[in-house]
């Protein structure tokens, strides 16, 4: 429909400023000439229109455009980048973008971010970034231009840019790893009163770092039955959160001390960032605080042997031999090679094999002849008296704290 709005224009100058624009965005002026008598009009030699024209930005993929992945794992960032234009040489003050990442449901996420003036046919690059946590599934990333303030743009149809993206569920469950005194114990196994106990939460997505400790629980099931909920807060507990997408990985380091002998249960619930559990249940871990120093034999493995055995032992308290001696003995009671606390190396407490192995030489560095040898342990504690014994099945094979070893080669 049109509307007319002035007639008999001046034929000089006329001004058009009381025209609403609002109401009238669009103008059309039209000149009309005759001649009834001669049959020649006047012709329009020129006709001027003074304006101060409107802004028209836009977004100018042609120029520049990027999109990160229309398919990303989850915890990676959404990302884009597209310059953005004036079309017709007009300036702009400043202007606004507006982002908006929507699914199904409807609005997710909301950013408006402003931009100086635009002069001329410059441009202006836009850099987008969000992560995706959270997210799964399909999603569209909307972006619009707004002119600030009064001013209106031209055209609107280029104002408008939308991406569309999907978000893949994390759906790998974390690795959960405990050890104490750096070894991984089987349930009923016997610890130290005051282990350093390393709690190790690994997960293979590389963008949803573990940094936050209500990703882990712990309870402690004292021998009573008393439960205690250790908090991660506690001076005991000290949390170090993953800081490298390569390597994702969270450890908390326990230095509980237990005044209470007997056994305990020790369970541990975790879950990544995404709320993947490490398990269908918490990891249960059993085992038992003897608070009493005491050391078993020691048991060569393997026995016999033909080339090197090692020893194993069941060591109870906290506070390991102040002085220890293994003694290789021949059926007739001569020593033939005898190894000190430093050859044999530290002790933990706990049932263990040692680092330390004899290769069936005597003290000259000599193989040994095949047969059947005595050895026997001599431990003392810091006031020089003998170790208390700790009682194994092993204990019928040995005769007044010797036992026997055999070189088969």
């Amino acid at each position: 429909s049109e509307d007319l709005l002035l007639t008999g224009i001046n034929l000089d100058e006329t001004d058009l400023s009381a025209v609403n624009t609002d109401s009238f965005p669009y103008l059309r002026l039209e000149f009309f000439a005759k001649d009834s008598l001669q049959r020649s009009p006047v012709q329009l030699l020129n006709w001027s229109l003074h304006y101060e024209g409107l802004p028209d930005i836009g977004f100018d993929p042609g120029s520049h455009f990027s999109f990160h992945a229309d398919t990303l794992e989850s915890g990676d960032s959404l990302r884009l980048s597209c310059d953005v234009r004036l079309t017709n040489g007009v300036s702009l003050d400043s202007f606004h973008v507006k982002y908006q990442v929507l699914n199904q449901s409807g609005l997710v996420v909301e950013l408006m971010q402003r931009f100086d003036s635009l002069e001329g046919a410059s441009s202006r690059r836009l850099d987008f970034s969000c992560p995706t946590t959270g997210m799964q599934g399909n999603y569209q990333l909307q972006l619009q231009l707004i002119p600030n303030g009064q001013v209106q743009d031209l055209h609107d149809f280029n104002n408008y840019l939308t991406a569309d993206f999907f978000v893949k569920r994390d759906r790998a469950n974390p690795l959960l790893d405990i050890t104490f005194d750096g070894i991984r114990i089987m349930n009923g196994a016997i610890v130290s009163p005051k282990p350093d106990v390393v709690i190790t939460l690994k997960d293979e997505n590389a963008f949803i770092l573990l940094s936050d400790t209500s990703i882990v629980g712990m309870v402690l099931v004292h021998p009573n039955g008393r439960q205690e909920t250790i908090s991660m807060g506690s001076p005991e507990i000290q949390f170090v959160p993953a800081v490298d997408a390569k390597n994702n990985r969270a450890v908390i380091f326990w230095h509980p001390t237990f005044t209470q002998a007997g056994k305990y249960e020790l369970l541990v619930r975790a879950a990544d960032a995404t709320g993947n559990p490490t398990g269908s249940a918490p990891l249960k871990i059993s085992f038992e605080v003897i608070l009493e120093s005491s050391i078993s034999h020691f048991l060569p493995y393997p026995n016999p042997f033909s080339s090197s055995t090692r020893f194993a032992y069941t060591m109870t308290g906290e506070e390991p031999p102040a002085a220890l001696k293994l003694q290789i003995l021949t059926v007739a009671g001569r020593i033939v090679r005898e190894f000190t606390q430093a050859e044999i190396g530290p002790l933990k407490t706990g049932t263990h094999l040692t680092d330390f192995a004899w290769d069936g030489t005597d003290e000259f560095g000599d193989r040994l002849a095949n047969g059947i040898y005595l050895y026997r342990l001599i431990v003392k504690d810091d006031q020089e008296k003998a170790l208390e014994h700790f009682e194994t099945g092993a204990d019928k094979y040995f005769n007044k704290n010797f036992g026997k070893i055999a070189i088969i080669r």
